[in-house]
Order: structure tokens, then C-alpha cells, then sequence
């Protein structure tokens, strides 16, 4: 036990790392959040922490520090084991841990730290072009049936890793960030946005609004087949599997939305789509063994191609005001954002806040969000010039399931 801060919490020895323990601190860290991730571990968030127990410790750490430092990385690695999200995402870890040349990749590109979510990406993105590699077999994405326990997945890694080094290291260079383009997500979205425009009075004529859209798969939402049972929202684009998302509670909603008569997208980073490169390395970011997500990343982007809505690149805190001006006053607007609010200023965030009860004097206004509280996202509606959010439900980062609050809306 750790003497200068214990708490207890559930009649559990606990300890807070704070952000300014968390590089002195280090070494004992990591250690705690290996033996919490042992079979005996569960994860869960609340109040502000990432909480890892297990039957006679727990460890708590501020979900804020878990997102924003390097600490991500090494937290993910065992959190992604004990979870089973990706095999060969732990395995390149481990690997990496022990066999310079994977690393070496990461000094080539000049990137300071190792990042496995980084090294799986690029590998990931390089394999789309290069199938007929033996670590493809590996990759469920790719059609491969191997796990990382048969055959040579290491000896596989490193000699890709020695084949292609350059390749690599120009795109570890060039991205240094990991674009999370969960399908998932964008289902719950769909709800959310459906309900919100209920709110609003069902208006015939609306606009949908993303910051951060990235390539603007949620600004394909009034354009998708949407449909739910009593335990899954089901969402499907054109041509693709169905994405599947669990409810935890009530049924949500399948309200039918209208065409937008406008979408339009603010992103700082601009995405070409019709680039094998871009488009790879999008679909790179996909964990390996998610095939489906894979499939319907790939039919969302042949929508968006088909289909494409407006996409400005620049700060949404600053774009924002200007985009909802260009829109025609009798149009309602609704406002979406997802798991891009941390990565705001107080201006930022005030900036926003500002030009939507501004834009809300002279027209129909919902701004509904997916935002980041705890080791989840609560999905919230404001209506008008109002500040004070409905919460509608929490939902899995990633958008593997949804607790939907109350009875969801009905499609009359």
C-alpha cells in the first residue's frame, strides 16, 4: 500500500495518481496498472477517473491525464490485453518492448515515443496495398484467419517491419496521430440527432452541422437505413454489413429523418478521400480483427464519394459563427459534436457555446453532443439559447453499446 495518499473507496485500498506525481511516479504506475489488468481486473469510469481493480486494490487515475500523455499508450497496452480488444495491437506492444527494429521505426520518423495505437496504424494502413504479406494473414481486416499465437506473428512483424522501414517511418512522420473513425459512434449519433430534431418540432427543412467531422461520416445520418430491437441499434450504408451497436436499457430510437437540406463538416485536419493514401491509412486506424467496421468504414466512404457534403478545414470554435450565418434563416440547424470537446480551450469551448445562442435569436436550434465523462460518453441535447443539457444516455467510447435514458421517442 502507498502511504502518502491512501483513500478508501468500496472498503478497497485505493491510490490517486495526480498529474503532478505522474512522471516521478512512473515506474510504480505502470506496475499497478499491469497486476489491475490480471484476470481478476474490471475497468469502469466515473467522477472524472479511469478506476482499475481488482479484489484488493484499486488504482485511480484521472481520465484527463489517461487521454492526454503518453501514458494513454502504456495504460491502453494492458487495458487492450486484459479486454482482448486487439490482440496484435498488445502483441506489437510487447514485441516492441523487446526487439529494437520495431521501435527503431519511431526514432527514424523522429516521433520523441513509441506509440503502439501509431505503429499499428501505419503498419495496418501499408498492408492494404501490400496483401500478399505474411503478417496480412494475421489481420482479420484482411481476411486473415491466423491469431497471433500460431506460426511466427513476431518473425512476420519484423521482417515487414525491415522490408517496408521507410515506408513506415514516412508515415509515422507525416500522421504522428490516430484517427478514430468508430461506425459505432456514428449509429448512436444517428439517434441522438433523430430525437433532437423531434424536439425541434419535426421541421421539414434543416441542417446538420459537425465539428470535427473528420471525413463527415456522421454527416451521412439522414442518409443511412437506421433500425433497433429490444437489444441492439442496427445501422446500415449502402451496399454494407449492418453495424451493430448493444443497448443496455431501453429501446432507442428509430425516428425517420428527412434529407438536410445542407451538411457541412469543420475538421482542422483535411482527409481526401479519393487518395489510396488517405484512404488507407483511415482505414488503418481500424483494429485489426474488426472486419466489419473495416466493411462499412469502406461502404461510408463510397457514400461520402457518391454523396460528398461541405467540409471546411479550420477551428470549429472559429469557423462555427460565420457557417451558421450562410445558412438560410428559415432553415433549422441541428449541431452535432463527438469526442472532440477536450480538445478545446475555455475560449473554444465559450466560442461555440456563444455562436449557437447567438444563432438561436433568429432560428430553430439543437446542439447534441457525445462527449467524453469518465471511462464512457454521455450523449446530451441543448434546445435553443438554453445551457442546460438533456441527458439522453451514456455510451461506450467507441460506440460498442448504449445506455439509453427513459423511454426513447417513438416514430408516429
Amino acid at each position: 500500500m502507498i502511504e502518502d495518499r491512501p483513500v478508501l473507496v468500496a472498503f478497497m485500498p485505493c491510490v490517486t495518481f495526480e498529474d503532478k506525481d505522474v512522471h516521478r511516479r512512473r515506474p510504480e504506475l505502470l506496475d499497478r496498472v499491469v497486476r489491475c489488468a490480471g484476470p481478476d481486473r474490471s475497468c469502469e469510469g466515473s467522477g472524472g477517473f479511469l478506476k482499475l481493480k481488482t479484489r484488493d486494490v484499486m488504482l485511480r487515475i484521472p481520465f484527463g491525464l489517461v487521454q492526454m500523455t503518453d501514458f494513454f499508450e502504456e495504460i491502453g497496452r494492458a487495458v487492450n490485453r486484459s479486454n482482448n480488444s486487439s490482440a496484435v495491437l498488445s502483441r506489437i506492444a510487447d514485441i516492441a518492448a523487446v526487439d529494437a527494429r520495431v521501435e527503431q521505426l519511431f526514432r527514424a520518423a523522429e516521433v520523441p515515443a513509441f506509440s503502439p495505437h501509431l505503429a499499428m496504424a501505419a503498419i495496418h494502413s501499408l498492408l492494404l496495398a501490400h496483401r500478399d504479406e505474411a503478417l496480412a494473414d494475421y489481420f482479420g481486416t484482411l481476411g486473415g484467419r491466423l491469431n497471433v499465437t500460431d506460426g511466427d506473428f513476431q518473425g512476420s512483424l519484423v521482417d515487414f517491419v525491415g522490408r517496408y522501414g521507410a515506408a513506415l517511418a514516412s508515415r509515422v512522420r507525416h500522421r504522428k496521430f490516430i484517427v478514430k473513425t468508430d461506425i459505432r459512434r456514428a449509429a448512436i449519433l444517428r439517434a441522438l440527432v433523430a430525437s433532437a430534431w423531434k424536439e425541434l418540432g419535426s421541421p421539414a427543412r434543416y441542417a446538420l452541422v459537425d465539428l470535427g467531422c473528420g471525413i463527415g461520416v456522421n454527416l451521412l445520418l439522414d442518409r443511412i437505413e437506421m433500425r433497433s430491437n429490444s437489444h441492439e441499434i442496427l445501422m446500415c450504408f449502402p451496399n454494407s454489413v449492418d453495424v451493430s451497436v448493444q443497448i443496455k436499457t431501453d429501446r432507442a430510437p428509430t425516428i425517420k429523418l428527412p434529407r438536410a437540406v445542407r451538411r457541412v463538416g469543420i475538421d482542422v485536419h483535411r482527409f481526401d478521400i479519393h487518395s489510396d493514401e488517405d484512404r488507407n491509412w483511415l482505414l488503418g486506424n481500424i483494429m485489426p480483427e474488426d472486419d466489419r467496421a473495416m466493411a462499412a468504414l469502406g461502404s461510408a466512404m463510397t457514400a461520402l464519394k457518391d454523396d460528398p457534403p461541405e467540409v471546411l478545414v479550420g477551428d470549429a470554435s472559429v469557423e462555427l459563427d460565420a457557417v451558421l450565418n450562410q445558412i438560410e434563416p428559415d432553415v433549422a440547424v441541428i449541431v452535432m459534436h463527438s469526442m472532440m470537446m477536450h480538445f478545446l480551450s475555455a475560449q473554444g469551448k465559450e466560442a461555440i457555446s456563444g455562436a449557437l445562442v447567438a444563432a438561436a435569436q433568429i432560428r430553430p436550434v439543437a446542439r447534441v453532443s457525445f462527449e467524453i465523462a469518465g471511462a464512457a460518453a454521455t450523449l446530451e441535447s441543448r434546445m435553443g439559447s438554453t445551457q442546460s443539457p438533456r441527458l439522453y444516455g451514456r455510451a461506450h467510447l467507441d460506440g460498442a453499446w448504449v445506455k439509453w435514458v427513459g423511454e426513447a421517442p417513438k416514430e408516429h
